[in-house]
């Protein structure tokens, strides 16, 4: 499991309507092997998050290209929908909950989106799997609200690996979590990622996340300027 992914002079420009063009990635080339856990870091404005999003297609490169294991990705937003959902998996700053779900059916939302709202009972079975491995078996019927900070971000991460992806993006995962909290949901991270497999990347300011993450890749005003491990 695992997808090697090739950044290849990315550049990426907003251009908001009536302003001028801002520019936030400049000819950007990085490449991460398939099953690796890398650490992107970097002072606000970087472009982290954006590289990040890159990488999940959630938006597109203005120039440049990103394949995994040599391939594109699709571009039609039907098959690109589908290859997230298939092959990535997404950790917020903010568990993105939803309030009126319990814990099991946030972290079936994925399978709902691809099945027509027709749940599987694999994937029934690999949810509950989950959230016993991480230590939730008993709040499956919780309801967000009824959760710690830290537990909702667990959830998340079951949410996130539903789908045995081939490649989790973490942005910010610790960013609103004490510091207990936060290395215990680096524990976990680590853990699934040497159980599973996945290629593994991290957004974070904390340098106590980013010192335990192995390779890091620093941003500075959108360009790549250091790769250590």
């Amino acid at each position: 499991m695992g997808v090697s992914i090739n950044v290849s002079s990315v550049d990426k420009v907003y251009s908001p309507a009536g302003g001028h063009d801002i520019g936030v990635l400049d000819r950007l080339s990085v490449a991460f092997a398939s099953g690796s856990i890398t650490g992107i870091i970097g002072p606000s404005g970087s472009g982290k998050s954006t590289l990040l999003h890159i990488i999940g297609t959630l938006e597109t490169p203005t120039a440049g290209t990103v394949t995994y294991d040599g391939a594109a990705s699709p571009t039609s937003e039907k098959d690109l929908a589908a290859f997230r959902r298939d092959h990535i998996g997404f950790v917020f700053q903010q568990h993105h909950l939803i309030p009126h779900l319990t814990v099991l059916e946030n972290v079936l939302v994925p399978q709902l989106a691809g099945k027509g709202k027709r749940l599987s009972t694999d994937a029934v079975s690999r949810a509950n799997g989950l959230l016993e491995r991480v230590g939730l078996a008993e709040r499956t019927s919780h309801k967000p609200s009824e959760l710690s900070g830290g537990e909702c971000q667990r959830v998340a991460v079951v949410r996130a690996l539903l789908q045995n992806p081939d490649i989790v993006l973490a942005d910010e995962p610790t960013g609103a979590l004490d510091a207990a909290t936060a290395g215990a949901l680096l524990d976990l991270l680590l853990e699934l990622q040497k159980d599973d497999g996945f290629t593994l990347i991290v957004v974070t300011h904390t340098p106590e996340i980013a010192a335990r993450l192995g390779r890091i890749v620093r941003l500075d005003a959108g360009k790549l300027v250091e790769v250590n491990g």
